[in-house]
């Protein structure tokens, strides 16, 4: 996973840094270097202008994925332990339908690893979660409840299924901070706008480097940027070891047992 995250982010930098000199090959074979002064500054002005609101934008961006990647991690860490504290709950509930739903929250932590680590987080009501969902809240609200106790845990148990569901369906609706093809236009124009202005000025090997780190700048932006904007999914993505650790924390409780 490491290797592959490496890999991928070296191709992004590998990318911008060839086409930024793709670019600027072109210009000099075709325009050439601006031959007066005036010419360079109105090229170096231009590019100035666009560059910071590249990276304005290449920031605000950075910074809104990066939020949600992080939204998106807490969704899932809340999510097991709202799990994990309904499945003690329902050991101090006693009594045999409090165990077949304990059963049922421990293939929902294992379902929600397997989920994370595919990938494959849809809601359709036709998959093996979605109607682990169904069966919990049902089952939920059919517990008897024969003494004082039983009503207060049974009245817990509830708030806690509905907090689990509607963290479910927070993860899904939300709009985890993708990156619009917009976004991607832009990127790849104005980075192109800005290594064309720089082609205005004579190569040398100084101004050679200097346009080599912005280059591999972009490209490194822009792969964290990608990444960040899918968080169930590629090298970055978010991973079940919350469910994991709960999953481990209840066979204990039941070895224990």
């Amino acid at each position: 996973m490491i290797l592959h995250t490496i890999a991928l982010c070296l191709g992004f930098i590998a990318v911008f840094t060839v086409s930024g000199f793709l670019v600027l090959a072109a210009h000099s074979r075709f325009l050439g270097p601006a031959e007066e002064p005036e010419g360079r500054e109105l090229a170096g002005s231009i590019a100035f202008r666009i560059a910071s609101i590249y990276a304005i934008v290449m920031g605000l961006v950075f910074s809104s994925v990066n939020s949600q990647f992080s939204d998106a991690q807490q969704n899932v860490q809340e999510q097991a332990i709202a799990i994990g504290k309904t499945y003690v709950l329902l050991g101090l509930y006693d009594g045999p339908q409090a165990k077949g739903i304990q059963k049922d929250l421990t293939t929902l932590a294992e379902q929600s690893i397997l989920e994370l680590k595919t990938g494959d987080v849809g809601i359709s009501p036709l998959t093996q979660t979605s109607r682990l969902y169904l069966r919990l809240q049902r089952a939920f609200f059919e517990l008897r409840a024969d003494n004082e106790l039983q009503r207060q845990l049974r009245g817990s148990l509830v708030r806690q299924m509905e907090r689990i569901r509607d963290l479910r369906a927070e993860r899904f609706v939300a709009k985890w901070g993708k990156a619009t093809a917009g976004f991607w236009i832009f990127v790849v124009l104005g980075f192109g706008a800005i290594a064309f202005c720089f082609g205005a000025y004579t190569p040398n090997l100084r101004r050679h480097c200097y346009m080599a780190l912005f280059f591999v700048f972009v490209g490194f932006s822009t792969f964290f940027i990608f990444e960040l904007s899918q968080p169930y999914s590629g090298p970055m993505k978010v991973t079940g070891e919350a469910y994991e650790e709960v999953r481990r924390a209840v066979l204990g409780l039941t070895s224990g047992g």
